[in-house]
């Protein structure tokens, strides 16, 4: 079973606790998607391959991926583009919790990564 966790550190000391693999990470926010989730964000022409074609990200099994600060505004007009679709509920519940973590970000001035891994 794979895990799929959204890390945004909320500050300096979340950037530090974050980089030191902190066990509480008060300072970061973490939201998860779920194996349907992930599905539905990685299908062909999905919001992450979308990512991965304009910001450079390789959203994938076993992989962390991180979105600068100077990328945020990018990923957040492409999450809000991709939203005007046609998409189902699941769908776009998914985009939604994205979007809501980019912001977080964008907020603190941090940045947001996503780590995909093993149980």
């Amino acid at each position: 079973m794979f895990l799929y966790y959204i890390n945004v550190p909320l500050n300096e000391e979340g950037i530090r606790e974050f980089e030191a693999y902190d066990e509480k990470m008060a300072h970061v926010k973490t939201y998860e998607l779920f194996d349907e989730d992930y599905a539905l964000l990685r299908k062909n022409g999905g919001l992450f391959d979308l990512f991965d074609k304009e910001l450079g990200t390789f959203i994938d099994f076993c992989e962390e991926e991180r979105i600068e600060l100077d990328q945020l505004d990018h990923a957040i007009l492409l999450v809000q583009k991709y939203l005007r679709k046609s998409l189902d509920e699941r769908e776009s519940k998914a985009c939604e919790l994205i979007l809501e973590s980019l912001n977080t970000a964008k907020t603190s001035g941090t940045f947001w990564e996503i780590d995909i891994m093993l149980e």
